[in-house]
């Protein structure tokens, strides 16, 4: 299961961070968490909310001031680890969204809109109720929809 979740942490962090070497860190430190729980316990191999929580968990830890240990340090090229963006992809609106909104409603945009993930599993990987997950989804939409109209 970890192997088709990959993807789905990789652009997690691809849209939620700017720096693309602790986002590295991230997606690493991440699968390999959901490794070890699946192994541990494979009964919770179809839990998305672990997806979640987990993703949630290291988001958090590149978020404080003190860096993660970098597991990305000695990279081959001088720019160090780098996500390749295609020339003629334009991420500015995006941007723009991120520095707008409060940083839990676009993390509830991409996980339920980008990765498809349910107003259920996103509520229970986080502790919160449907209610609450679907409320800062659509200030998200809102915010979003300003962003574009702008």
């Amino acid at each position: 299961m970890v192997q088709s979740q990959i993807p789905a942490v990789a652009k997690f962090f691809f849209l939620t961070t700017q720096n693309s070497e602790s986002s590295h860190d991230a997606i690493y430190r991440t699968i390999m968490r959901l490794n070890s729980v699946y192994k541990s316990e494979p009964s919770k191999e179809e839990d998305t909310s672990l997806l979640v929580y987990w993703t949630y968990y290291y988001w958090l830890r590149l978020q404080k001031a003190k860096p993660m240990f970098s597991l990305f340090k000695k990279a081959k090229s001088e720019e160090g680890v780098r996500f390749i963006v295609p020339e003629n992809l334009d991420l500015s609106l995006w941007q723009q969204f991120f520095r707008d909104a409060q940083d839990e409603e676009a993390l509830f945009l991409v996980w339920s809109y980008v990765l498809n993930i349910s107003d259920f599993h996103i509520a229970k990987g986080m502790g919160l109720s449907d209610g609450t997950v679907r409320f800062r989804i659509g200030n998200a939409l809102k915010k979003m929809g300003k962003v574009v109209e702008d």
